[in-house]
């Protein structure tokens, strides 16, 4: 009986390993995003690189040749605890492209505990900068909900006005963060469904390109953006 009970352990704990997160799965979920599993533009996957971050956090970068042009485009991807939270297409092959990226993808959350979340892993150079930002957002943040008093019972879904601009505040902090400073965004259609407020616009980067913009925010009963996503890409 110890002997079956033991190799039940065995094959029990060979499977759990066999199912483990790995370099292989955070390759493997990156290159389906970014390809959209063969169905997208992008295919063909090449020389690609992972940087393991620790707490199942990668870091995922190669080379995908576009199906308009032909030509091959750096991409980078990266994962969170076992997450696609955001990934980019170059315009070119080169990862140090002047101009904004072709397509990019992320996941929405709290901006601000991502902004303290993120500052204690940047260099000292950039911790006065980066303390200036999150002060100033945190300030900002907060007068708009002592304007609007939504914390206290207030209902933000009667305000429109309101819920465009978290989105958009939200939008501009995870771009500036993950895919180069922002100079403008628009949005051109709002629908608010429940709590759930979708449209699209476009984005317009300062080092140069302006691509269009789908965009999904979800908030909760005060009004506070926890889940959604955005998506750009050239415009048509």
């Amino acid at each position: 009986m110890k002997k079956l009970m033991s190799m039940a352990f065995a094959v029990l704990i060979t499977s759990v390993s066999a199912h483990a997160y790995n370099q292989n799965s955070a390759k493997n979920a990156c290159i389906n995003k970014v390809t959209q599993y063969g169905s997208g533009q992008y295919h063909g996957a090449t020389n690609v690189h992972v940087s393991d971050k620790g707490h199942h956090s990668y870091n995922v970068t190669g080379n995908v040749r576009s199906s308009r042009d032909n030509q091959s485009h750096h991409f980078t991807c990266n994962i969170r605890h076992k997450e696609v939270v955001n990934w980019k297409v170059n315009s070119s092959q080169s990862h140090n492209n002047n101009t904004a990226a072709a397509i990019g993808v992320g996941v929405l959350a709290l901006a601000i505990a991502a902004a303290v979340h993120n500052k204690h892993k940047k260099k000292k150079k950039h911790q006065k900068n980066n303390q200036q930002h999150i002060s100033h957002y945190q300030q900002k943040s907060h007068q708009n909900d002592r304007y609007n008093n939504y914390d206290s019972g207030g209902n933000p879904f009667s305000d429109m006005k309101y819920l465009k601009r978290q989105c958009r505040q939200n939008i501009r902090h995870h771009l500036n963060r993950d895919h180069g400073n922002v100079r403008r965004i628009k949005f051109d259609s709002t629908h608010l469904h429940q709590r759930k407020l979708t449209g699209t616009g476009y984005v317009e980067f300062e080092r140069g390109g302006d691509r269009d913009l789908n965009y999904h925010c979800e908030f909760d009963r005060r009004g506070n953006i926890y889940d959604g996503y955005y998506r750009y890409r050239h415009r048509r």
